[in-house]
């Protein structure tokens, strides 16, 4: 961390999602087209995709003074069109989180946010109508995948998505795991 102030955690919804619009969008350029994992995403698609989550979805939001240094946005899994639900069947996509980004600024990273974020949700969609949540996670991100599993998710399946390089601009395959664990 780059300060020693507290970390606090808020919740994200359609209400209050038009103030944090703005640091939203920024953090996710941050997380996903900088650094190791690095992925070319225009503006309008990351806008567009933030939209279209906390249209239907919810989250909750890290700050370190009026810095936003995490975000966890979720939604429920029978919104994810990519997950492959007659593989399945076990999973009722109604009652399932899927946690649709995960973000920490990469100034931030490795100070336990992402991990304060998963619990807090986990904790709190105890007493909701959820009995499970689905990630998905480049399987390359080694990071992840290990935090994912300390937290009792496990690997169900995996598809291809085709990405564009950040240098290039030019299409690439990757390889996404499906990591699922009980409330």
């Amino acid at each position: 961390m780059q300060e020693n102030s507290p970390i606090t955690i808020f919740g994200l919804d359609s209400v209050n999602y038009p103030k944090h619009r703005g640091k939203l969008i920024d953090l996710y350029e941050l997380s996903f087209t900088d650094g190791q994992y690095a992925q070319y995403i225009p503006q309008e698609a990351i806008e567009i995709s933030l939209d279209d989550i906390m249209r239907v979805g919810f989250g909750f939001m890290s700050f370190q003074k009026d810095t936003m240094v995490g975000a966890v946005l979720c939604l429920s899994l029978k919104n994810d069109p990519d997950f492959p639900f007659d593989e399945h069947k076990d999973i009722d996509p109604a009652k399932t989180i899927y946690i649709a980004d995960l973000m920490v600024d990469t100034h931030y990273r490795e100070q336990g946010i992402a991990q304060g974020l998963l619990e807090h949700l986990f904790k709190r969609s105890q007493s909701k109508p959820y009995n499970d949540v689905i990630i998905r996670v480049w399987d390359q991100n080694i990071p992840a995948v290990s935090l994912y599993k300390k937290l009792g998710f496990v690997e169900i399946t995996t598809i291809l998505q085709t990405k564009l390089s950040k240098e290039t601009k030019k299409p690439f395959e990757m390889k996404k795991v499906y990591m699922h664990r009980r409330l």
